[in-house]
């Protein structure tokens, strides 16, 4: 392992293998840092849910839009959190069982070959309370009021509802601007025979949030950060 070249505090990978668990290291080195802090994260994730739903999704700006720190990704996370206290406190008003939900997330920013940044984020949800990314609601158009919990909203919905509220816009103006790739979603089941498989799958797909190509360093903006506990 080498330092990083622009960031002395910072270790870089080139091996595939880190933990004895594979790595998006094929094409480009990772920062061992990162993958340390996305396995704490991980591992506290079902620690705390032994069934645990993790969601991959890209967070874009408007072609005019930009956000010069970091403050835009902590406002989609506190609104994403409000949801989901506001979902829990709506089943227990209607008497119905609440699976306490601990939003945890890992999230890196990112500016590529266009000047525009974006966000990729990875969200640890109770798989007893969400279990489905679901799909946007139809429409040509989106308003505030018509995802509302009392109609059945999905976590793709929050989703977007937390991204508006973070950029201060109407849903309607966000549309395209949240993103989920191909196969978004993972189910971990400490209790399923197939764990330890699923866990590594999910570790190799979110090593890419470690790769050092697409981060910049010196204008005092974090590219990287993740839940605590």
């Amino acid at each position: 392992m080498i330092r990083h070249t622009s960031n002395k505090n910072l270790t870089l990978l080139s091996t595939r293998l880190w933990r004895d668990l594979r790595v998006q290291s094929e094409s480009e080195d990772l920062i061992v840092n990162y993958l340390d802090r996305i396995f704490d994260v991980l591992n506290n994730a079902i620690n705390e849910h032994p069934r645990t739903f993790v969601i991959r999704c890209e967070l874009n700006f408007p072609s005019d839009y930009y956000e010069p720190d970091t403050a835009v990704i902590s406002r989609f996370i506190d609104s994403l959190k409000a949801q989901i206290k506001a979902h829990e406190a709506r089943k227990r008003r209607e008497g119905k069982r609440v699976h306490y939900c601990h939003l945890r997330y890992v999230w890196v920013k990112e500016r590529a070959s266009s000047h525009v940044w974006h966000y990729h984020v990875a969200l640890f949800v109770n798989r007893d309370a969400y279990f489905t990314l679901g799909l946007f609601k139809s429409g040509n158009r989106f308003s505030e009021s018509s995802i509302s919990e009392s109609d059945n909203t999905n976590m793709s919905d929050r989703i977007r509802m937390a991204w508006a509220s973070a950029l201060d816009l109407r849903l309607d103006e966000t549309r395209g601007l949240v993103h989920f790739p191909k196969n978004p979603t993972y189910s971990l089941d400490v209790n399923d025979e197939s764990f330890d498989d699923e866990f590594e799958d999910v570790f190799y797909r979110l090593s890419y949030f470690a790769k050092q190509r697409t981060k910049h360093y010196g204008n005092r903006t974090r590219n990287f950060d993740c839940s605590r506990y």
